[in-house]
């Protein structure tokens, strides 16, 4: 792990460019991901620096590190406040060209073992830079020992023991072979065998044994290896080619365990890509193309209209608003003062009346004028229209008068359920067209065109209902008569009327102490009971009469308004529900077609970064498929 005797690392980075290429270079200073205790940072001024060129030959490339050093980076050999030995900062060179070999490689500065001529932490600092990077599990660790040294006094031999627990990515390599002497070529035979020979090197299979070269001298290593004591070696070891192809072969063996996952991800990233494309629909260059776009949104939101609608809150679904007859159902328990006990005083003979029991609805419209004053409104009428009758005859006129004011609050009943059914509407629809055309990334035009078509038609459509509805409460609060066709008017008055009689008879015959005989103190009693005078006859007799109608007449109300007029408009033709069909997108005009389906300038970017991810997507997925074919060769040689 000696390196070549610089002060900071240096990633080598070496790149395949297309056949039609020239070779290039760059030489640029990378800011290491973390602070390393006990190293300074290069200086500020090497992040500008950039060297580009052609070729970049050993001269060039030894003064551009000596450039890089000195003049940018800061480096300062010594000791004291103003040295700076060694920096974790990275140096990167990038080769590329037609002809190069793929391949990353980090050369990391020395390990100092001692303080000596460098300040006291940066020794340790040289070694926990190392550790960083050795400890990672996807680096594979070339070991570089002197052959001229001891290895087991070799700290890059103790940190490599200590922090590499896959001794398979770890490779042990003698340098400068050449100058050793016979006593160490003997002590570096049997380390580099170890692994072999008792298995106590931390070196699987053995060390590499290489020949130091440069300009001044070229050694022939086979000569040297071809010699005692390193024939001993393997020869699969011995040489620097055999250690250029090593890692080739490490490379190759994780290829092949990564691969099915990298094969996988590359597909899964495809497929996403691809589907996101064919979500987005073509460029839409044309009027076929917009209203296929068009009609594929109309034919999700007919998905959801056609019966099958699935709301998580009750609230926003105007089938469920609209059908329930709790808008006029007074939800809180009975109180003193109720509608239901001015209309239904005394107990029911039948149960005929179940489902209109606590009307009216809303906690507005709850509490109206007590009995009392019920009975001191019919007898106010009875005087006023009984002047143009004999006494105890009553006058047909007056039962219009009552129920007109019994009555005048069922316009601003059925409104209120209507305003429910309304909010209910507009937001089933807007929730509807959030989940099949959201207000973002490539529809969000589409989206606010539809929104305000959708608005338009449920305010033209809300309006007409409101107009019906205000119609029907006028025609049915504003009775000049009262008829009703219901076979069930006649006999529930009698009911009311025999119940009357009955309470009647029974306290005129005594009650609970009944008497043997009818006399004319009984006959005088049950009369008194059930005529007290002229008057209270009539007004009992009128109150028969409004129980039963009013019962009648809110049946029918409800009913209308909920399963005409209210459900009418969830349900028009022309309303935004119902509407926006495909016949609909066939009947729009040309230019509108095409404002409603004009991509932004985002959409358009996104469709280019999508086409621009999936052609290098189907290029990565060409290189696995072709890596995966050399693999097998190689296996199979």
């Amino acid at each position: 792990m000696a390196g070549i005797g610089t002060h900071f690392p240096i990633r080598v980075v070496s790149r395949r460019t297309a056949q039609d290429s020239r070779e290039r270079f760059r030489i640029s200073l990378e800011r290491a991901p973390q602070d390393v205790n006990g190293l300074q940072r290069a200086d500020a001024a090497a992040d500008n620096y950039r060297l580009e060129g052609d070729t970049l030959n050993m001269d060039a490339s030894k003064a551009a590190l000596e450039d890089l050093s000195e003049n940018h980076i800061g480096i300062r050999k010594g000791q004291g406040t103003g040295a700076k030995n060694f920096v974790p900062d990275i140096v990167r060179v990038e080769l590329s060209g037609p002809n190069r070999s793929l391949f990353n490689i980090l050369d990391l500065p020395g390990l100092i073992s001692s303080e000596y001529g460098v300040n006291e932490p940066e020794p340790l600092g040289t070694h926990e830079l190392a550790k960083q990077y050795i400890s990672r599990p996807e680096n594979t660790i070339i070991c570089t020992i002197p052959a001229t040294s001891d290895l087991g006094n070799q700290r890059a031999y103790q940190i490599c023991k200590e922090h590499i627990s896959n001794k398979r990515r770890l490779v042990g390599v003698f340098t400068k072979c050449d100058k050793a002497d016979r006593e160490e070529a003997e002590r570096a035979v049997v380390s580099a065998k170890s692994d072999i020979d008792n298995g106590d090197s931390i070196f699987k299979d053995g060390m590499f044994v290489v020949c130091n070269k440069s300009l001044e001298s070229r050694v022939n290593e086979d000569e040297i290896f071809n010699r005692e004591p390193w024939s001993r070696i393997h020869s699969g070891r011995r040489g620097s080619m055999k250690l250029k192809d090593h890692p080739g072969e490490i490379l190759t063996c994780e290829i092949e365990k990564a691969f099915p996952r990298l094969e996988n991800d590359i597909n899964s990233r495809l497929k996403e890509k691809r589907d996101n494309l064919k979500n987005m629909g073509e460029p839409r260059l044309n009027d076929s193309q917009q209203q296929e776009y068009l009609n594929r949104f109309f034919d999700n939101v007919m998905r959801w209209v056609g019966g099958f609608w699935r709301f998580d809150d009750e609230g926003v679904d105007p089938r469920a608003v609209c059908s329930n007859y709790g808008a006029f159902i007074d939800k809180k328990q009975e109180q003193p003062g109720t509608a239901r006990q001015i209309l239904f005083p005394t107990p029911k003979l039948e149960d005929y009346t179940e489902e209109l029991k606590a009307i009216p609805a809303f906690e507005e419209h709850e509490h109206v004028e007590s009995f009392d004053k019920f009975v001191d409104t019919v007898t106010s009428k009875l005087r006023r229209f009984g002047a143009s009758q004999p006494p105890g005859v009553i006058n047909s006129d007056i039962y219009p008068v009552i129920y007109r004011v019994q009555v005048s609050k069922w316009g601003s009943i059925a409104q209120e359920h209507l305003d429910r059914v309304k909010d209910a509407m507009k937001s089933s629809y807007e929730e509807i067209l959030r989940s099949v055309c959201p207000d973002s990334e490539g529809t969000m035009i589409l989206h606010h065109e539809l929104k305000s078509r959708l608005h338009s038609m449920f305010c033209e459509t809300l309006n007409k209902t409101k107009q019906e509805l205000d119609r029907y409460c006028e025609q049915e609060t504003q009775k000049e008569l009262l008829q009703t066709t219901n076979n069930e008017f006649r006999t529930k008055l009698e009911a009311w009327r025999m119940l009357r009689y009955a309470r009647a008879f029974y306290k005129g015959t005594g009650g609970e102490e009944a008497q043997d005989l009818i006399s004319t103190q009984t006959l005088s009693t049950m009369w008194t009971s059930m005529d007290l005078s002229n008057q209270g006859r009539m007004m009992y007799d009128i109150h028969d009469v409004f129980k039963v109608y009013y019962g009648i007449s809110l049946e029918s109300l409800i009913s209308h308004v909920t399963q005409t007029i209210v459900e009418g408009f969830v349900m028009d033709k022309d309303g935004p529900l119902i509407k926006m069909t495909t016949e609909y997108v066939l009947g729009l005009p040309r230019q509108e077609v095409s404002d409603i389906t004009k991509e932004d300038k985002k959409t358009g970017q996104l469709r280019e970064q999508l086409n621009s991810d999936i052609k290098k997507l189907e290029g990565a997925q060409e290189i696995a498929k072709d890596v995966r074919v050399k693999v097998e060769v190689l296996k199979r040689n």
